[in-house]
């Protein structure tokens, strides 16, 4: 067991670069969700501040919960495996080898899909989603077998290599000394509580500083666990460079800046704004709610026997002597209410609240509310081209070494290839899908019936399917095969006429020969 204090400190020197990532994190958490990034000062005990205005908070969970809709769609899987082009001409017509080939991609995709949903990592990637479109940064740790544990911004430092990926990465968390017993060998666990210090004397609610880091060595990654001052050797690993466990998405990426900008930080002078209106119109109402009665001190009116008067009660007095005390500032609520409705206007598109954008009437087309989703959703590319890149594409790489051995030989798999379906791939074909039926519909719309006959149906549904994310071949019919078909009803028509006339024959003849006889005898 090496004894080293280098983890420690040089996680306390890359503190100062985190520091204005978690100040601006701070701020955005303060107007949206406080809970995601709570003040430095913040401890247990205490109540976190609550915004004024519950748009933020609405928006980031409902961004969240599109995005992860995005990344692991509950219908299907997100991803496909097919046959890149130098397998297509290996095989060629041989459609029964394609067949079989595809049916056991389709079972390995399956098998994927089955262990995401075993290893529940939808809860843990909505928190992630969270603290990404608030901090702009997090830290995914995969474990096998068991799921991803989620690092936010206070618990992590991390320097960048020039395309992005992760250079050195520490992390710390705060482990309990019960749980380090489960977890390090007997001799490691006596060294360490030799020289550890304890919070408290019961060891079963102390808990003390665990720092991992993760530093590029080579051609891989080499991880390291300090503990009280001491590098765990058993804890200590060596990763290839396309087998880390480790995710660190960015939301906004910045040229030259290890930590990502957030989603909310873009908005944040408009979130302010609104925090600000309606904090003043919140207490300018209360305000102005607030009902108080004036007696003027040198005239006529009792001011007790004012206050004890019951409801419709008769006494003696003049008007002139009371007075009702108001703030007389209506009209500037009505100022900051415009504001503030313009304000949650924008709010709603940038975070996607699409209800915000359908006009309020009784009679809203489906056409009406179908074009604002896809505004809405046109918006967020760059975030789908993110996600694709630096979570769902290294997701599938640890599902796959959980599953383990595959089904499917080395000669074959070094031919498939990966594709995402999800994101911007399927915004664009749900773009090329709509076009075919505005197409369509404006066809018949404006030609009637007869524009029907114009068309290639075989090519539309060719089109449609690949629009749809749906494999055509075998489903739609080619040319030729639909040409033989209509040869072969041509020849069993023409059979049929043939046999047709055939009866018609031998009936006549039948019939002749009935008769025969009969003019015969006579």
């Amino acid at each position: 067991m090496n004894h080293d204090h280098g983890i420690a400190s040089q996680y306390k020197a890359m503190c100062k670069d985190r520091e204005h990532s978690l100040d601006r994190a701070q701020a955005c958490a303060a107007v949206t969700i406080p809970s995601v990034f709570p003040p430095d000062v913040f401890n247990k005990t205490q109540d976190l501040p609550v915004p004024w205005q519950g748009l933020g908070a609405r928006g980031v969970n409902n961004l969240a919960s599109m995005l992860l809709l995005a990344i692991l769609p509950p219908s299907a899987p997100f991803f496909r495996f097919k046959l890149n082009a130098e397998a297509e001409q290996l095989i060629g017509d041989d459609q029964a080898v394609k067949a079989e080939i595809d049916t056991a991609l389709s079972m390995r995709e399956q098998m994927v899909q089955t262990e995401i949903e075993h290893q529940v990592v939808r809860k843990a990637f909505h928190s992630a989603l969270r603290h990404l479109l608030i901090g702009g940064n997090v830290v995914l740790r995969h474990e096998p077998k068991q799921g991803f544990k989620v690092y936010p911004l206070h618990s992590f430092v991390i320097s960048r290599v020039s395309g992005g990926g992760i250079g050195l990465l520490i992390l710390h968390e705060r482990v309990g000394v019960e749980d380090l017993r489960d977890k390090l060998d007997p001799e490691e666990f006596e060294v360490i509580s030799r020289g550890g210090h304890w919070e408290g004397s019961n060891t079963a609610t102390s808990e003390v500083d665990m720092y991992t880091r993760v530093k590029r060595v080579d051609d891989g990654y080499q991880l390291e666990v300090e503990i009280c001052g001491t590098v765990v050797e058993s804890q200590s690993e060596l990763y290839d460079l396309d087998k880390l466990p480790f995710l660190a998405p960015r939301m906004v990426v910045i040229d030259n800046e290890h930590y990502g900008r957030s989603y909310v930080e873009e908005y944040l002078g408009e979130l302010r704004s609104l925090e600000g209106l309606r904090q003043s119109i919140v207490s300018g109402s209360a305000a102005a709610a607030k009902l108080m009665f004036l007696v003027d001190p040198a005239g006529l009116t009792d001011p007790k026997v004012l206050h004890d008067a019951p409801n419709l009660a008769v006494r003696a007095g003049r008007a002139e002597d009371v007075s009702t005390l108001q703030a007389n500032k209506f009209a500037d609520f009505s100022v900051a209410r415009a504001s503030t409705q313009d304000i949650i206007e924008g709010l709603s598109h940038a975070f996607m609240l699409a209800e915000a954008g359908i006009r309020n009437a009784e009679r809203v087309t489906a056409e009406e509310v179908r074009l604002v989703q896809q505004a809405l959703e046109r918006q967020l590319g760059g975030v789908y081209t993110l996600i694709s890149s630096e979570i769902q594409q290294p997701l599938i790489d640890m599902m796959l070494r959980d599953l383990g051995k595959s089904d499917l030989p080395k000669s074959v798999l070094k031919y498939v290839s990966r594709v995402i379906v999800t994101g911007v791939e399927a915004l664009g074909r749900m773009a090329d899908s709509a076009r075919l039926d505005e197409f369509i519909r404006s066809g018949l719309e404006t030609f009637g019936p007869q524009f029907a006959a114009h068309l290639n149906m075989s090519e539309f549904a060719r089109r449609k399917a690949a629009a749809l994310g749906i494999e055509h071949k075998g489903l739609v019919k080619s040319e030729e095969e639909i040409a033989q078909e209509q040869q072969a009803a041509q020849q069993a028509a023409m059979a049929e006429q043939a046999n047709m006339k055939a009866a018609d024959v031998v009936g006549n003849v039948a019939e002749a020969q009935m008769t025969e006889p009969q003019g015969a005898e006579q």
